[in-house]
């Protein structure tokens, strides 16, 4: 007992106490005082959504729904997400007695609001226990760098050309949209459609994942690198303009899908693409909703043939020694069902440049090209104990029959049957026999998802010539960064090259070089003495000289 200082009087401790839970078990009535305001509790309760960390299952869920079920005869509430606990990297409980603490706004200032929220929404299901690990934050700061980058180049060259999306969008510009275009436009409105499905579903790791998928794959990787050969002519065409309307209404509806996992960063698209009666903030704005005119479930489909296809032909480049920046001089793709020679064709030009192959041959399916053969070598191991003495006169009957019409057989069937000289008939099964394919020297093979595939890696004058003037161009662009010069910035380059015939390659193809680098004047000298902001390079074994000046 203990006396009240105010009033003198007796206080007692209560005998009969609750769980405190019981107080916050409450709030579906008392947060929004029903007692006095019944319409609104009519209007509110059951709540639509309550989420938590797991351990508030035996505590507030518990309790909340305990109290309702005895006040109201229901639960408080339509959906529980529960949320897992975050730990260290490896595994264990943050604890300040371990030392293993990682604090919030620490973590902010290291990484930034942004990339954080986007990795803690995007590295696992939020009723999962997710470990914290620094490096995965790290990525995520790449992707949105990515990103940063795209975003850039599009307002660069939408401030270039004077583009305004006020007057020109992608309904202006439909019938000069390419392929390429068509895809990336229904890939947006797909994504909006399952960015949405998964929200409502509260599957928000997953809306993240895809968010992260479409800007790294889809958008930079695929489309930006597709079309930069159309906005850097310096002529305006509607080409051009198709490229621009098309970058502005996905970079549009991808900004209103940011604003849930990136708020900060979609807030700066915003402002950036406002017009002129949209609002003020990009948290303003109304819920995206898909376009399903512009939705093509196939030519997402022959997009995604297209996309492996290119990775497994990138996969033969590289093994054949072959830099992506250095043409070849032809592919040759033998799909594996008509869908995928459906999705070659239609794409043909698009993969041509993709590949940087000066031919693209698209075979009918499982064809093999010309100079590609077969040849028979009999399985010693299984054929010579299955048939003893008669091995020898089977190898030559064998190689005398026609391979195609051998393999045939031996696909329809799985055996054949031979006559031997003595009258005997002979089984020989598909384990029997391998094939062996031969190649021509200048010939590499791969076999892709969805296609096999062949290159042609001879060398001509030609493909030297263009291979040359691209890594030049790539030096000469290094040097505009260097010097800090703008996109618009016109320049002056002189070369010093070692011989005549470096000479004479670069000269067939100096229109080409001047025009990917924003060149008014380029001079070629064999050993001559250059200006400007000059640097040595090496290429193909060989040292040449560049000098570079602001026009």
């Amino acid at each position: 007992m203990y006396k009240c200082t105010r009033c003198g009087g007796i206080m007692k401790r209560e005998t009969f106490v609750m769980d405190t839970w019981l107080d916050s078990g409450m709030a579906h009535t008392a947060s929004i005082n029903a007692l006095t305001d019944r319409e609104l509790f009519k209007k509110l309760f059951p709540y639509d959504f309550i989420t938590e960390a797991i351990d508030q299952t035996r505590g507030w869920f518990y309790t909340l729904i305990f109290t309702s079920c005895l006040l109201y005869g229901q639960a408080p509430y339509k959906t529980v997400l529960n949320q897992g606990h975050v730990m260290d990297a490896e595994g264990k409980k943050m604890s300040k007695s371990k030392g293993n603490v990682i604090w919030a706004m620490e973590a902010i200032e290291r990484f930034g609001a942004d990339p954080l929220r986007l990795y803690l929404v995007s590295k696992s299901a939020p009723w999962d226990n997710m470990n914290f690990v620094p490096r995965e934050v790290e990525q995520i700061i790449q992707e949105l760098n990515i990103l940063w980058n795209v975003f850039s180049f599009a307002t660069t060259y939408f401030g270039i050309d004077g583009f305004n999306p006020e007057e020109i969008d992608i309904y202006k510009v439909e019938k000069y949209l390419e392929l390429e275009d068509r895809w990336i436009i229904s890939r947006i409105n797909n994504l909006v459609k399952i960015f949405t499905r998964n929200l409502e579903e509260l599957e928000i790791h997953s809306a993240a994942r895809i968010l992260r998928e479409f800007i790294v794959e889809d958008l930079s990787r695929l489309y930006v690198r597709s079309i930069r050969r159309r906005v850097w002519v310096e002529e305006q065409t509607w080409s051009k303009l198709a490229v621009y309307a098309t970058l502005y209404h996905v970079l549009k509806k991808l900004t209103c899908l940011m604003a849930v996992v990136t708020p900060y960063l979609a807030e700066k698209f915003h402002q950036e693409l406002r017009l002129s009666d949209d609002p003020e903030s990009v948290h303003m704005l109304k819920w995206p909703k898909p376009d399903e005119q512009w939705i093509d479930e196939e030519l997402e489909d022959m997009m995604e043939i297209a996309r492996q296809t290119l990775s497994d032909a990138l996969a033969i480049r590289q093994k054949a020694g072959k830099k992506l920046r250095w043409p070849v001089k032809a592919y040759i793709l033998s799909p594996i069902n008509l869908r995928a020679k459906k999705a070659f064709e239609n794409l043909k030009e698009f993969l041509k440049i993709q590949l940087n192959t000066i031919e693209l041959e698209i075979l009918d399916v499982a064809e093999k090209p010309i100079g590609v053969r077969y040849v028979v070598r009999p399985v010693y191991s299984v054929i010579g104990p299955k048939h003893g003495k008669k091995v020898k006169e089977i190898v030559e009957r064998v190689s005398k029959l026609d391979v195609e019409k051998l393999r045939g057989e031996l696909e329809l069937n799985g055996y054949i049957e031979l006559m031997l000289s003595d009258g005997s008939v002979v089984k020989i099964e598909s384990n029997e026999i391998e094939f062996e394919e031969i190649f021509p020297e200048n010939i590499r093979k791969e076999d892709g998802r969805f296609a096999t595939i062949y290159l042609d890696v001879t060398e001509t004058r030609e493909l030297v010539t263009l291979s040359l003037a691209r890594e030049v161009i790539r030096r000469i662009q290094t040097m505009r960064k260097e010097m800090n010069l703008q996109v618009t910035d016109y320049i002056s380059v002189d070369m010093s090259v070692p011989d005549e015939e470096w000479r004479s390659h670069l000269e067939s193809t100096k229109e080409f070089i001047k025009g990917e680098t924003r060149c008014k004047e380029l001079e070629v000298k064999v050993e001559g003495e250059v200006e400007g902001f000059v640097k040595e390079w090496e290429i193909g074994g060989e040292t040449i000289r560049i000098g570079v000046r602001k026009m």
